[in-house]
């Protein structure tokens, strides 16, 4: 897989994810991609109960970053709080980049 330093791939943000075990166990799955300017924002939603600390939101950075050329925000939501939908796309697909 190739960086991109223009762009962000959901399999990179997948594979940051899924690439600690710890972190893994604390995420649903659904994260949302976004540029802003000329940072990325990846939002990511916790699971139900998991309460949002520093420790954890550093977890996730040093996880997903390992997989990331771009520069990046990164923020975390209660399971509660994400604030998109979960739709799914025809392919029952959840549509990570906006």
């Amino acid at each position: 897989m190739t960086l991109n330093s223009d762009s962000i791939l959901p399999e990179e943000v997948k594979q940051g994810l899924y690439s600690d075990f710890n972190v893994a166990a604390l995420t649903t799955g659904y994260f949302k991609i976004s540029k802003e300017s000329n940072i990325f924002l990846i939002e990511v939603q916790l699971k139900k109960g998991v309460e949002n600390t520093f420790e954890i939101e550093e977890a996730f950075r040093k996880a997903i970053g390992i997989y990331l050329k771009p520069k990046f925000r990164l923020k975390l939501y209660y399971y509660e709080k994400f604030p998109y939908g979960m739709e799914l796309d025809y392919e029952r697909k959840f549509k990570h980049i906006d």
